[in-house]
């Protein structure tokens, strides 16, 4: 069976920022196709790689840099299936709603960024959740698994013939070849405790790989990066709750969590997912349990 092939999106008009996976085989699969305004790029890509019809466009969840090539690949490849997480599965036939979201953390450069994804063609939409499994042929068969805290409607996915976990954002960004790693803790639905869970829920599936969308596959072996991540994730709630409101609490924020990171793995974290927006979740997060609680 075919090994999985990382594609490069172009996200943002920059190599090495978002990988879509390609699993090639009888019924060929893309998992996190980015966004919208690089879908025709990654169909392209596709293509050069002898993949004439996608049968599976898998998503781990909807944010914009993962999925908002989804409706547009599937236009593209008429018959093709996109596999979502029900909670959300909504969203992508009528993105009304999510764009406007989408365009309310983002701003006015949402567009420019992401471009804003379509409707998905009618009867392409299939929600799956966990224990289902997204059956590609030759006895191949990608196993769901739920993985929220990145966002709720989180999926990931186990290829057990690659030995591989395609994680999405549930565990960490980890960009060129050094081990460092980012959480990401985005607004509006993050939560450290399902995040901290899923990380160790993928951890006792014991598969060899992790197959990242930010970056390739992870530098270290999955055990290392699940406690690389886990780390991570602590120290930016250590540094949030250290910070004090004010102007440049985003670039406080990154000092106090990175202030070790080499600065041109930085930049690459900050094009992906800024110090801003995981403030924004974190904020979020905070505002939640304090309601919770009074």
């Amino acid at each position: 069976m075919g090994d999985p092939i990382a594609l490069d999106s172009g996200l943002m008009g920059r190599a090495g920022l978002q990988s879509p996976w390609l699993i090639p085989g009888e019924r060929a699969a893309i998992i996190d196709p980015g966004p919208a305004n690089r879908a025709v790029e990654v169909d392209r890509q596709l293509h050069e790689h002898g993949v004439e019809e996608r049968g599976a466009i898998v998503l781990t969840h909807i944010h914009f840099d993962h999925a908002g090539g989804a409706a547009e690949l599937a236009t593209l490849n008429p018959g093709a299936k996109i596999y979502v997480h029900p909670k959300v599965a909504g969203l992508l036939v009528d993105p009304t709603g999510l764009n406007r979201a989408v365009a309310s953390v983002w701003g006015e450069a949402t567009g420019e960024l992401f471009g804003f994804p379509k409707p998905a063609p009618q009867g392409s939409v299939v929600a799956v959740a966990e224990g289902d499994a997204i059956e590609l042929g030759g006895g191949r068969s990608l196993e769901v698994v739920e993985t929220p805290g990145h966002t709720r409607a989180h999926l990931a996915f186990l290829d057990r013939s690659s030995d591989s976990i395609f994680c999405g954002d549930a565990v960490a960004i980890q960009m060129g070849d050094v081990p460092a790693v980012r959480p990401s803790t985005p607004p509006s639905d993050y939560g450290r405790d399902s995040t901290e869970a899923s990380i160790e829920r993928l951890r006792g599936v014991g598969l060899g790989r992790l197959l990242l969308p930010h970056f390739g596959e992870a530098q270290s072996d999955p055990n290392t990066m699940f406690d690389l991540a886990l780390e991570s994730l602590a120290r930016w709630h250590e540094a949030f709750e250290e910070l004090e409101a004010g102007p440049d609490a985003a670039a406080e924020l990154l000092a106090r969590a990175e202030g070790e990171i080499d600065p041109a793995i930085q930049e690459r974290f900050e094009m992906v997912n800024p110090g801003w927006l995981n403030l924004a979740g974190l904020e979020g997060e905070s505002r939640r349990l304090a309601a919770a609680e009074g």
